[in-house]
Parts: C-alpha cells; structure tokens; sequence
C-alpha cells in the first residue's frame, strides 16, 4: 500500500475554503459556541432560583385571574432576574478569560484580550512578557468591573430588599 505524500501547498485548505461563519467579520461561530456551552449553566442556576418560590406565586396569581402573560411578565421574570444578573455576570467574566474558542474558531484580527495575553505569554521574546501582564490586567480589570455592575444591578432588584 503506497504512502500519500502531500506538501504543505497541497495539503492546506485554502481561507476560502472556510465558511465566513467561522473566523467571519461577525465572530458568529464564537458567539454560538459560548451561547451553547454556557446555556446549560444559566439554565441549571435560573432553575435553581425558580424551583422553591415560583410554583407558590404562579398558583396564586392564576387564581386571581392572572393570564399565562401576566404571570410570566409579574411573577417569573421578576423572579428570575437576579440569578439571569449572576449567571450572566458569570459568563461574561469566564468568556473574557478564555481563549482556546476566540483562538480556534474567530479572526486573527482583532484579538480578543484573551487570545492576545497567551500570545504575547508565550512569545519567544521575554520583553513580551510585560505586555501580556497589562493585558491580562486589563481583563482583570472588566472583570471587576463586570462584578461590580452585576451586584448594582441586584442591589436595585426588588428580589433583593
């Protein structure tokens, strides 16, 4: 059985060859790889927040005539609202941290911060160093902030007095 030889020319994919959706000027593929992996997570703590409390409000709505919207918009989403704060808060800060789905599946330019630090970490020239420490204090620094917004948010929550 003959061994298939290639070289780099023939064997590589030319950048038309990918769908736009990946690595596109959109960042879709990224977006709805993250969308699908945290989904799981929101839906497991907005679940969790919902289970002990809604079935007792919802009953009592419904039997002071309360129709499925009204009740969807006076009694689930309030009480949903801080876990979707928390949770989101939570994805953001760990979507911001990591790289290998912006790496793999988004454009080489811009790079997203996360992208950028492991790069210039790992670049062979150790003055590079420095620039990655800025730059993951920089995300650091929107993960506070992201922190910081999410408890203000809850703080307003009527959930939360």
């Amino acid at each position: 059985m003959p061994t298939r030889v290639c070289s780099p020319e023939r064997c590589r994919s030319p950048p038309d060859a990918w769908p736009s959706f990946v690595a596109g000027p959109w960042w879709g593929a990224v977006v709805f790889e993250y969308a699908w992996k945290e989904s799981a997570f929101v839906a497991l703590v907005v679940a969790g927040a919902l289970i002990t409390r809604v079935v007792d409000y919802d009953e009592t709505a419904a039997l002071l005539g309360a129709g499925r919207r009204t009740r969807l918009r006076l009694v689930w989403l309030p009480l949903a609202t801080p876990a979707l704060i928390i949770s989101g808060a939570i994805t953001f800060v760990y979507t911001l941290g990591s790289y290998e789905v912006a790496w793999l599946l988004g454009r080489t330019y811009p790079e997203p911060l996360s992208v950028m630090a492991v790069r210039l970490y790992n670049d062979a020239n150790l003055a590079a160093r420095d620039e990655a420490a800025a730059v993951a204090l920089t995300a650091v620094a929107l993960a506070a902030a992201a922190g910081g917004i999410a408890f203000a948010l809850l703080r307003r929550s009527a959930v939360w007095r």
